[in-house]
């Protein structure tokens, strides 16, 4: 199935610099929790700043869903980018990880800094919320997204391969390959720049990235696949069954095994969690009645490593793990 069109992210969250509020007005709207600090001198509005007291009788709004860790982290990031953009005035353009969130990229981890490029070397080093790379940037790879500047897609891909983990690199890529990043560009860039540091593993990545990959978790699990040497899978396998066509998340055609990777985001989003469980039995049925296995791996299964290979391996034929050649390097 081919990626989807590149869409045109969000604009970047308000931000609230320091030197356009008044002092006390800082302190007081900070420590009632209104206003959340995002980096020096920048805040952030993180509730109401006036609560409505409900009329007698009226039912207390209720009370707002907690944000899970990962997406609070990304906005935090999101956040400081928007105060960087507002407050440094020498020319710069976001790069890698904090470019990466710009372009609407997944990460496994959000920056802990925000990473900025600048073509001169700066003569301030102090602050630790902010990591400057002073190189070359062509105007090729330049450009304006969200209304800040920001490396191009492929070199921002690039900068973030040479420097990530394989894991975190590996999530970034298929991510950026959905979005639209051109994969031949990629290897080129990378080959031009043979003998650098991180090209090897960069290389690496590119080799086994996928923008069929459709979550973060998906490609986690395929990670951890391929890092013990499993063969390679196939992603979006479509299978045909009594009730009609579905599409499972990966597997190996040969062995008729199917790996579906359960965030039960599908569940809690929907309005009849019930009825959402009763179709997806029926479509479990269905694929099995065709001669297919189907392993099913949660978050909490995938962060059990070595318990979920065992698993694997004990649903494939001996042949196909009896010579595991893992990826180098991961």
């Amino acid at each position: 199935m081919p990626a989807p069109p590149p869409r045109t992210p969000a604009a970047l969250p308000a931000v609230l610099l320091a030197r356009e509020l008044a002092p006390a007005s800082v302190r007081l709207r900070t420590r009632s929790g209104e206003l959340e600090r995002v980096r020096p001198g920048a805040y952030r509005q993180v509730m109401p700043a006036r609560q409505v007291t409900p009329a007698a009788g009226a039912a207390p709004e209720p009370a707002p869903a907690p944000v899970p860790a990962a997406a609070a982290a990304r906005d935090l990031a999101l956040a400081r980018i928007a105060a960087v953009s507002r407050q440094l005035r020498t020319p710069f353009w976001f790069s890698h990880e904090s470019a990466a969130l710009i372009w609407g990229c997944p990460l496994w981890t959000a920056p802990a800094t925000t990473h900025i490029i600048q073509t001169v070397q700066p003569s301030d080093h102090g602050e630790r919320s902010l990591t400057r790379h002073a190189m070359a940037l062509v105007p090729a790879d330049r450009r304006v997204l969200r209304g800040v500047p920001v490396t191009s897609l492929e070199r921002t891909v690039v900068d973030c391969l040479r420097q990530l983990a394989p894991r975190d690199a590996l999530v970034l890529a298929d991510g950026a390959l959905r979005l639209g990043a051109d994969a031949e560009a990629l290897r080129a860039r990378v080959d031009a720049l043979a003998g650098g540091r991180g090209v090897v593993g960069a290389r690496t990545v590119l080799d086994h990235a996928d923008g069929r990959a459709e979550s973060p978790w998906e490609t986690f699990v395929r990670y951890l696949l391929l890092r013990h040497g499993l063969p390679r899978p196939e992603l979006q396998i479509p299978i045909h069954t009594r009730l009609g066509w579905f599409r499972a998340d990966l597997g190996w055609l040969a062995f008729k095994l199917l790996i579906e990777v359960d965030g039960f985001v599908k569940y809690s989003t929907s309005d009849d969690p019930a009825r959402v469980v009763f179709e997806e039995k029926r479509r479990h049925d269905a694929i099995v009645e065709e001669g297919w296995g189907i392993l099913r791996v949660t978050a909490a299964d995938a962060r059990r490593e070595r318990e979920l290979i065992g698993r694997v391996c004990a649903r494939l034929p001996p042949a196909a793990t009896a010579h595991l050649t893992p990826v180098r390097g991961w």
